[in-house]
């Protein structure tokens, strides 16, 4: 996808790369983008991804639907947690 910042083009073109690598449609709604930035959380959101801050300032985390200084610990329950995503993986 030949665009510089971020896009929910973008967001499309991956959700299509997985659910072919993985054989099978993605839902959406089970998707999580981990975003650095203003655009990125604007373009995942308008793709229809939750989307998690990471490590970036309060004025620009408050666009995604969850923040955190570091991914440093944290687990894939931990993120899906906080954004609602049911966490009902098999362990």
């Amino acid at each position: 996808v030949p665009e510089d910042a971020p896009s929910p083009t973008q967001i499309d073109a991956a959700m299509a790369h997985l659910s072919r690598r993985r054989g099978g449609t993605l839902a959406r709604e089970r998707v999580l983008a981990l975003a650095t930035s203003r655009p990125a959380i604007r373009a995942a959101r308008e793709g229809g991804v939750r989307t998690v801050a990471v490590g970036v300032p309060a004025h620009v985390a408050v666009e995604a639907d969850g923040a955190i200084a570091s991914l440093v610990g944290t687990t894939l329950d931990a993120l899906d947690t906080l954004v609602g995503i049911a966490t009902d993986r098999l362990a």
